[in-house]
């Protein structure tokens, strides 16, 4: 499952470094930027069929909130059909 990575927060290179957590359980790593919106709480987003997925993705990484995807984090994703959106829940650790 390809698996696009976006950073929800203002803190730096925090997407690349859940990248790699992405890549290190054995998934491909889409997309990976930023998103426009900022975000609180981490999210795993799925489009349609690709719930089991996204379930399985964000028990991986311990992202407790799972999600349809939104139009907006749809379009960064670049077809990717799951998206982990990283929140201020997680800015701390990064690195």
């Amino acid at each position: 499952v390809e698996v696009a990575v976006l950073n929800g927060t203002a803190v730096e290179g925090l997407a690349g470094s859940f990248g790699d957590k992405v890549e290190q359980r054995g998934y491909q790593l889409g997309a990976v930027t930023n998103s426009e919106s900022s975000f609180e709480e981490s999210v795993v987003m799925f489009k349609p069929r690709n719930g089991g997925a996204a379930n399985t993705i964000a028990a991986a990484l311990e992202i407790p909130l799972v999600q349809p995807m939104t139009s907006e984090i749809a379009v960064l994703a670049a077809g990717a059909p799951v998206a982990v959106v990283i929140g201020e829940d997680n800015a701390s650790s990064a690195g």
